[in-house]
């Protein structure tokens, strides 16, 4: 799945290379103020910029009425989230070297993909994570005009958080999340520096992707203060069980020394000299649950945490991420894990004789509609190359260079076993113009459960 290939090359690549068929940078952020949906108004003194044509001007807006500026000039943490994402986006625009200066050739192995993968961004400086990409994997033809990028992305960070790789364990907090692994090797430092650099760069490309970082990970990226209360995001048990001991008398009811608890591993650790003969009590359990806390959120995964962030901020500037808060870094990395049916159809353009009332597509709406959270994401990936949406949804879909490109269907001719074609470049489907309702749906689950791979894509 990527790119485009055989006969759609040498189109990609003269629409991609033509400047007269796409905006400029800036022309592009402003289209993507002016669509946003439910516009960008000031919470202050009301003022509506949803139909701005410069992308300075809401966040500049905000920062003067509000006051909510820090003295180095930037907005502050309690600045609307919309204005502080526009003010990075801005920032990271103009640190971007143009593709028309300069690209970068990324090779990679689809077997090999961590080494691989490594053995490129070790050779490049800083600057050269701030050109655009052009992806290649081995053994494959196919052109890079965004949607190799993509896939990149999504399998790089997919392999990541595989139990087979082993660079991150599943916290117990009920919900999807991973964190470092305890005393992980010295000797995969290297690793965790690499994740830092892809998570980075996705960022810089605006391209959510599967991140299913703790809390506690993305609260260090921010430096924001971690309390006990974050532990809920880590092992909501022990969460429970410290929040007790806090709040309430343990004499007789705790019976725990100045160690690590059992759920942390099979040996435990003393948070303190002699800790395994020190008692906790209600006279020193506070500083029993500050010492552990270091150790989770911390100590425990110094090693990993230092490389992963040394990687990160190799690309993006460690300034400018600070005046975001934890949970609004997840949603810019991460994009929105929610998929909204009738948002998808009200952004979604039509080409040919396609319209929303054209008879094929109304039985495409009617399958998704009976389709799961997961086979949606998997039919977004099929089409854009990344499984998530950007925080601000279907109506901010772009191709890898920043211009608008919705998501298009484009009808194409039938015949027996022919299966939709995905261009990732630019977020269109083609879709054959099916003689039946079962036949179109049975078409799209096969592409689906077979992951696309080799089947049409384009």
């Amino acid at each position: 799945m990527g790119s485009c290939i055989s006969s759609c090359k040498s189109k990609c690549f003269s629409c991609c290379r033509s400047s007269a068929n796409h905006s400029s940078n800036e022309d592009s952020v402003s289209i993507e103020v002016a669509n946003r949906p439910g516009g960008l108004v000031c919470p202050n003194c009301g003022r509506d910029f949803t139909r701005t044509y410069n992308s300075r001007d809401f966040p500049n807006h905000i920062i003067r009425c509000t006051g909510r500026r820090t003295s180095k000039g930037m907005p502050s943490k309690d600045t609307p989230y919309e204005a502080k994402s526009i003010w990075i986006r801005d920032f990271l625009n103009r640190i971007r070297i143009p593709w028309t200066q300069e690209s970068i050739k990324v090779i990679v192995i689809r077997d090999e993909l961590i080494q691989s993968t490594m053995n490129n961004l070790d050779l490049f400086t800083a600057e050269d994570m701030h050109k655009e990409f052009q992806v290649t994997f081995v053994g494959e033809i196919a052109m890079d005009a965004g949607g190799l990028l993509r896939e990149w992305f999504t399998l790089s960070m997919k392999k990541f958080f595989s139990e087979d790789e082993g660079l991150f364990v599943a916290t117990k907090a009920g919900t999807v999340s991973y964190t470092f692994k305890i005393s992980a090797k010295e000797s995969r430092y290297k690793e965790y520096k690499l994740v830092g650099k892809v998570v980075g760069k996705a960022l810089f490309e605006r391209t959510p992707v599967y991140c299913p970082l703790n809390r506690i990970i993305f609260k260090h990226i921010v430096q924001e203060k971690i309390t006990i209360e974050d532990l809920a995001y880590y092992d909501i048990d022990l969460y429970k069980s410290l929040l007790f001991m806090r709040d309430n008398p343990i004499t007789d009811v705790f019976f725990e020394t100045f160690t690590t608890p059992e759920t942390l591993g099979k040996k435990r650790i003393e948070l303190i000299p002699n800790g395994s003969i020190i008692q906790v009590t209600d006279e020193n359990k506070s500083e029993y649950l500050s010492l552990l806390l270091e150790f989770i959120s911390n100590s425990s995964i110094a090693g990993p945490l230092a490389e992963f962030l040394a990687g990160f901020f190799f690309v993006i500037p460690q300034e400018i991420i600070g005046v975001l808060n934890a949970d609004e870094l997840e949603l810019m990395v991460c994009g929105i894990p929610f998929i909204d049916l009738q948002e998808w159809q009200d952004f979604t353009e039509y080409r040919g004789e396609f319209s929303k009332n054209h008879t094929v597509v109304i039985w495409f709406w009617e399958i998704l509609s009976q389709f799961s959270q997961e086979y949606l994401s998997q039919l977004i990936l099929f089409v854009t190359g990344t499984p998530r949406l950007p925080v601000e949804g279907f109506a901010s879909l772009r191709t890898a260079r920043g211009d608008p490109a919705r998501f298009t269907m484009e009808p194409s001719p039938y015949s027996q076993g022919i299966l939709p074609r995905a261009h990732t470049c630019f977020n269109r489907l083609d879709l054959p113009v099916y003689p039946s309702k079962e036949v179109l749906e049975k078409a799209l689950i096969y592409v689906l459960d077979n992951h696309a791979v080799g089947f049409g894509i384009e």
